[in-house]
Order: structure tokens, then C-alpha cells, then sequence
């Protein structure tokens, strides 16, 4: 149950705090996290949540076209 903190802290960087959305974080209750079902559902939805979140962040900077651009990728030095 170790991964457990790493976790939460995943979830709440990419989907609240990076976004600005950190007045909407609830911690989670971690009694849940007892049975593994429940842990392993938390798990699966915040990975959902955050590869939809970098894919967002991903496609934003691609169309911006900045240096950043993953039509550049992997990126080189200047």
C-alpha cells in the first residue's frame, strides 16, 4: 500500500493543481483503500484523468506550434 500517497499526489498535481483547480481537491478517504478494489479503482481513474489531461496539454502545444511541438519530438538542441 505504499503506492498509495503517490498516487493521490498524481491525481491531485495533474488534475487540480496544474489546471487551477485546487479548491475542488477532496482527500480521499484512505480507509477506503483497505480492499484493494477500491484502491485499484482509484488508481485506474486517476491515470484516466491524467493521460486525458497531458493529452489535452499535448494537443494545445502542438497546435500552438512552439518550440515545444511534438512535431518536433524528440526535441533537439538549439
Amino acid at each position: 500500500m505504499r503506492n498509495i500517497p503517490m498516487i493521490v499526489v498524481e491525481d491531485r498535481l495533474i488534475i487540480y493543481i496544474l489546471p487551477g483547480h485546487y479548491e475542488e481537491w477532496v482527500d480521499p478517504d484512505f480507509d477506503e483503500f483497505k480492499e484493494s478494489n477500491a484502491l485499484r479503482e482509484f488508481m485506474v481513474r486517476a491515470e484516466k484523468n491524467t493521460l486525458g489531461h497531458l493529452n489535452l496539454v499535448a494537443l494545445e502545444v502542438f497546435e500552438q506550434g512552439s518550440g515545444h511541438s511534438l512535431a518536433r519530438w524528440p526535441p533537439t538542441a538549439s
